[in-house]
């Protein structure tokens, strides 16, 4: 009999771990649009979706970036999957911060994790600049960035996304 209700009980808690770490798909789901609330992601993000289907070859230009949002099929799926919706294409260009067009620098190639989409003015002299994550730099290294003479982190360190307030006090 203690072994009836020892299986039992195993039986009850694997059950458990199962069904605890059964989510919907919707779970990965949520989580990327969780992570394209803000227009310095959705751009990002979607100039990285453009790099990864060009064979890590960037847009030349906005225009080049919005026809290939808007007309290709593999994209639209893409961006409905991470929550950007085609209202947003036309709206995402501007920080939330300082309500200024984003500077974007186009025509970048390969894998690495470029500093793609930078704030012009800011806020109290700090700028975000967007690569994995966005991150608040100092003036010097916002240029050096934006220059292209400081170059982003390696494919290896791609995807170690953090939280706004974590980038911020980095």
């Amino acid at each position: 009999m203690h072994k009836s209700k020892s299986a039992k009980f195993f039986l009850l808690i694997a059950l458990s771990v199962f069904f605890a770490g059964c989510g919907t798909g919707n779970d990965v789901t949520n989580k990327m649009k969780d992570g394209n609330k803000e227009n310095i992601r959705r751009v990002r993000n979607c100039y990285s979706m453009f790099l990864k289907m060009h064979r890590y070859q960037g847009p030349k230009d906005k225009e080049e970036l919005m026809n290939f949002l808007k007309t290709n099929e593999r994209a639209a799926v893409n961006l409905e999957r991470i929550g950007i919706s085609q209202e947003q294409l036309d709206t995402m260009w501007v920080s939330e911060r300082d309500g200024e067009e984003f500077e974007i620098r186009w025509g970048l190639n390969g894998q690495d994790d470029h500093a793609i989409v930078f704030e012009k003015t800011g806020v109290d002299g700090k700028r975000f600049v967007c690569f994995a994550t966005p991150q608040e730099l100092e003036e010097d290294d916002y240029n050096g960035y934006l220059t292209g003479e400081l170059k982003g982190a390696s494919p290896d360190s791609m995807g170690q996304m953090v939280s706004d307030e974590e980038a911020v006090n980095q």
